[in-house]
């Protein structure tokens, strides 16, 4: 196994604070499983340093590019092997990153430039889960060159409350919950200030149930569910990261064997749905009155921070935080594997 991890966080999205965060998480994980560490942050303007999350020193970095990538700094050089992505949102969470990666012949963790572009962009993944059969709330997509009163027409089909999203953005970032026709606009507003692209769906009364995933396309194995139990309104970025007391995590959940087992199949096929590598969170709806199960989103790069639910559901199914990191890159040099062996067309189901 490849031991020169290099790990890449922070960023230019909304989610730069969260990434930061899960660095730290990952980067003493990375090294209790016997990997060197480089962490090269990128900051908000776009420039690279040598910094380790816990650190105040950093040092400038730069790439190298030939046979093998090497980054300098002033005192020292690296050779990676591996590199683990960390940077929540645009840019690193949306297939950019990755196919940078991609150029640079390095293997890395998680999925690949369709499946995070495809697992980051709400639109495209409710299209694609659609298409797989997989249950959803009630939806429509919106562009900021419509008008309002466009938009306020193709909403007519869904219920108060909305839930209006940037289709292009987690951590609950830009999102809102519209009570009425009144206070559509303003979320609309706020929403269009992330992405040019939004989501627009119907609220209910339900559970919001979790699950992590691991594997390779179409191979997966999937945690114990994790339920998101919230006092706030709804499971807002403040409430995630904020209010320690808007929201506690319950796992396990506590669903009947038939409902998990139902939730674990159409986990795998969501993250299947996107052609998903590697390792992803899945989230659910489940509106207990009517017995119904939605899928609500997928996250293909979901926050590693202590009280993330992706690490957390995990070690509640037996795999330890160094363990956990140790399957990761796992996965990530086999997906290389298979992707060099089907480049050189030397590939053999």
């Amino acid at each position: 196994m490849k031991n020169n991890i290099l790990l890449i966080y922070g960023g230019q999205s909304g989610e730069h604070d969260v990434s930061r965060v899960s660095a730290a998480f990952v980067e003493q994980s990375l090294q209790e499983a016997g990997f060197a560490v480089f962490p090269l942050l990128v900051d908000r303007q776009g420039n690279w340093y040598r910094k380790s999350p816990g650190s105040e020193s950093q040092e400038k970095a730069t790439f190298k590019m030939g046979d093998s990538p090497v980054l300098h700094t002033g005192t020292e050089s690296f050779t990676p092997e591996f590199a683990f992505p960390l940077i929540h949102g645009t840019t690193g969470e949306d297939g950019l990153l990755q196919g940078l990666l991609e150029s640079l012949r390095l293997p890395y963790a998680g999925t690949g430039v369709a499946g995070s572009a495809l697992g980051m962009d709400k639109i495209l993944s409710k299209i694609q889960f659609e298409k797989a059969g997989l249950p959803q709330l009630p939806w429509v997509s919106v562009h900021s060159s419509e008008t309002f009163e466009t938009i306020a027409a193709e909403t007519k089909s869904l219920s108060f409350p909305l839930f209006v999203k940037p289709a292009n953005m987690g951590s609950s970032v830009g999102i809102s919950k519209v009570a009425s026709i009144q206070d559509l606009n303003k979320s609309l507003e706020a929403a269009f200030l992330w992405d040019e692209f939004v989501v627009i769906e119907q609220g209910a009364t339900v559970r919001e149930i979790e699950f992590s995933i691991l594997g390779n396309y179409p191979h997966y194995e999937v945690s114990v569910p994790g339920e998101i139990v919230v006092s706030a309104d709804f499971y807002s970025y403040d409430a995630k990261y904020k209010d320690a007391t808007a929201s506690r995590p319950e796992i396990p959940a506590h669903i009947s064997l038939d409902m998990l087992q139902t939730m674990q199949s159409l986990a795998k096929r969501a993250f299947a749905a996107i052609r998903g590598d590697g390792f992803a969170r899945v989230d659910f709806f489940l509106d207990e009155e009517n017995d119904q199960i939605y899928i609500n989103e997928i996250n293909t790069l979901p926050g590693f921070t202590p009280i993330s639910m992706f690490p957390q559901l995990w070690k509640a199914s037996g795999i330890s935080a160094p363990n956990l990191m140790r399957k990761i890159v796992e996965l990530g040099l086999k997906r290389h594997e298979r992707r060099n062996l089907q480049k050189n067309g030397q590939f053999h189901a």
